[in-house]
């Protein structure tokens, strides 16, 4: 595993190691220039509001950690890089700036897809009876994107194209915060800091729009302008399907395509045997009709695997697992002939993973009922959703849940309650296969430390939005000189000559929240059922618990 990453990081083109190999401060390196440009940049000419700037202030972020997952369906397993970007100081920015710019992701010409159903709904209808299928792949085309041209390109598509699509934020300021979040991107693997100096990080919420925007460029100038361009293209991102007249059109489009741009470089998929596979589907040749058969795909790898039916989770899951592969076969299928063979398969597959037959069919016959059949829903007087997840114990939590609704119908009316239940841990959580950050870059968390003289008898409970560095050793900080308050620091003042000490990396992280309320939710809830002697505050929220 950390070879075929370390073969894709090695690409001296892409990626090259960080002179900074210390994870906190190039953390903080990163962070101040985004908040520095999102304040005098951005929030004081009023571009947006101050709900918007304190969701994308970042606080407490850290570099994104590189990871990898195989393409099990392909020969040698080679890896998927992936940089995880949660929690880094551009990730909520990164995801405000997709809204503003993904209208220039759409090809004018028509030919990008959304997903696999609109697909099969756009070929079902083609006469396909004399025609060659083959599908093009671009080879790595996230860390492939030239950056500086596809920013140009979205920059002349946005404020230079449809006028309606015109973003409230000036260009300048707009192509300035797309740099802060794609260009350079620092992350971690295997304990070493990089940075990614071309190409946009697979899992920024960025880099599926400027793949598509790049993609669309080529297409609207190059690929469907040409005299070679197939007879039928259709795209979803970095896949496309084409249909030909012959092989030697396949061969000639090829050439042409690999000679447009050197960072793009595509594979191609020739029909085998009548059939193609592309994405969900497998499109074959049908006989005696000029219309494709359309079935869903199955990859080689797949197992048939599924949640046996013994296993400890919600009985819900069960049934939705069917309900939805059962939409997916009837959505795909071209006919209903390829439907009841597909879901045929699909029986035997739950029955091996200790599914009930009757369960099946009860859940197939009732989804054809609702295909078929239209239900008009009574007019009733809007309520107020609210959504409770709760921790899955069995039966338990189904009595649970029986006696909240019954209540909340009982005394809140105007309230419709939901009960989720969450799965526990999955095998994987076991077996982590990312990098760990170190202790002081955690943030979001509610933490416990104790002294090291006076052990149990002097501990505090604390929450931090920010790094645990930051609260310990910056402004206001736990044991910061000019810190007033600190708990920390007057048990060290009146034990002068104990030998006590707070050490930072000794602290324990209790549990992690993801914004503030919650923290001082669950602060409030260790507060009063942990053992701790140098808290000055009993909670940080009311409780109303017993």
């Amino acid at each position: 595993y950390i070879s075929k990453m370390e073969d894709i990081i090695s690409d001296e083109s892409k990626f090259k190691p960080a002179t900074n190999q210390d994870i906190y401060k190039i953390s903080r390196t990163i962070e101040t220039p985004v908040r520095n440009y999102l304040r005098d940049k951005v929030k004081k000419p009023g571009y947006i509001s101050d709900a918007e700037y304190t969701r994308l202030y970042p606080n407490g972020s850290h570099i994104g950690i590189m990871y990898g997952l195989p393409k099990v369906h392909k020969k040698d397993n080679p890896m998927r890089p992936i940089c995880s970007a949660v929690g880094t100081a551009t990730y909520e920015l990164g995801k405000y700036l997709t809204g503003l710019i993904k209208p220039a992701s759409r090809c004018n010409l028509g030919t990008d897809l959304d997903n696999t159903f609109q697909f099969v709904n756009q070929l079902k209808s083609e006469n396909i009876a004399e025609l060659y299928m083959v599908s093009f792949d671009v080879k790595s085309l996230f860390t492939n994107v030239p950056l500086k041209k596809t920013i140009d390109i979205c920059m002349d598509r946005l404020y230079r194209g449809n006028a309606n699509d015109i973003p409230h934020i000036p260009e300048n300021v707009l192509r300035h915060l797309i740099k802060l979040c794609v260009c350079d991107n620092t992350f971690v693997f295997n304990n070493k800091v990089y940075q990614q100096i071309d190409g946009v990080a697979m899992k920024s919420s960025l880099a599926p729009v400027l793949a598509n925007i790049w993609m669309a460029h080529l297409e609207e100038q190059h690929i469907l302008t040409s005299a070679l361009s197939p007879s039928y293209y259709r795209r979803y991102v970095d896949d496309t399907f084409c249909l030909f007249k012959d092989h030697e059109c396949v061969q000639q489009f090829h050439n042409y395509l690999n000679s447009i741009d050197p960072s793009t470089q595509f594979e191609v998929e020739h029909e085998n045997d009548g059939k193609l596979a592309f994405l969900d589907t497998v499109v074959s040749h049908a006989d005696n009709s000029h219309y494709p058969a359309i079935s869903t795909r199955v990859k080689p790898t797949d197992k048939g695997l599924f949640y046996n039916f013994n296993s400890f989770i919600p009985d819900s899951y069960k049934r939705n697992l069917i309900y939805c592969l059962i939409y997916r076969l009837y959505h795909i299928a071209s006919s209903y002939h390829i439907f009841h063979h597909d879901a045929t398969v699909l029986r035997k597959k739950f029955l091996r993973n200790g599914f009930p037959g009757h369960l099946y069919d009860n859940i197939v016959g009732r989804f054809l009922d609702d295909q078929h059949t239209t239900k008009e829903k009574p007019l009733t007087v809007p309520k107020r959703n609210v959504i409770i997840v709760l921790p899955f114990l069995g039966p338990l939590s189904y009595y649970i849940r029986r006696r909240l609704i019954g209540l909340v119908i009982k005394f809140y009316p105007a309230v419709s309650l939901k009960v989720i239940f969450s799965r526990g841990n999955h095998i994987k959580n076991f077996f982590s296969y990312k990098d760990r950050l170190p202790l002081k870059c955690q943030s979001g968390v509610v933490y416990k430390i104790m002294c090291k003289a006076c052990g149990p008898s002097a501990v505090y409970i604390g929450k931090t939005k920010n790094t645990l560095h930051e609260r310990f050793f910056g402004p206001n900080g736990h044991l910061h000189p000019s810190s007033k308050n600190s708990a920390l620091l007057e048990h060290l003042g009146q034990n002068l000559n104990s030998g006590c000490d707070f050490n930072c990396d000794d602290a324990i992280i209790l549990d992690r929240c993801a914004n503030d309320f919650k923290l001082r939710f669950m602060e409030s809830i260790y507060l009063k059922f942990e053992n701790q002697t140098l808290n000055t505050q009993e909670r940080s929220i009311p409780l109303y618990v017993v």
